[in-house]
Order: structure tokens, then C-alpha cells, then sequence
């Protein structure tokens, strides 16, 4: 979750001038579609940062 957070990725639908990577929502899929392969439960938790608090 550390390096998940050190690469941004909690904020990746909050705009850069808010601190987050600003990426559109066919750049979002993608990204949460590459943590899924690698870990499930992780991509579960960066999809409710993602979702649930922004």
C-alpha cells in the first residue's frame, strides 16, 4: 500500500492542480486493470480511494 500510495495511485481521478494524476477514465481503467492482475485485494482498495472519497 506504501508504494501504491508513493506512485500516486489513490489519486489517480483527482485533478493535478488538487495533488492527484488528473487521468481521464479510460486511463483510470487501465491503471486499475494492471494493479488487478498483480493483486485483487489491492486493486479493491485503489478502486474505493478512487471512488468512495472523491
Amino acid at each position: 500500500m506504501e508504494q501504491i500510495a508513493q506512485m500516486g495511485l489513490f489519486g489517480m481521478k483527482i485533478p493535478e492542480e488538487y495533488g492527484g494524476l488528473g487521468l481521464d477514465t479510460r486511463s483510470y481503467a487501465l491503471a486499475l486493470e494492471a494493479v488487478n492482475r498483480k493483486n485483487s485485494a489491492a486493486g479493491i482498495i485503489v478502486s474505493q480511494a478512487n471512488s468512495l472519497s472523491t
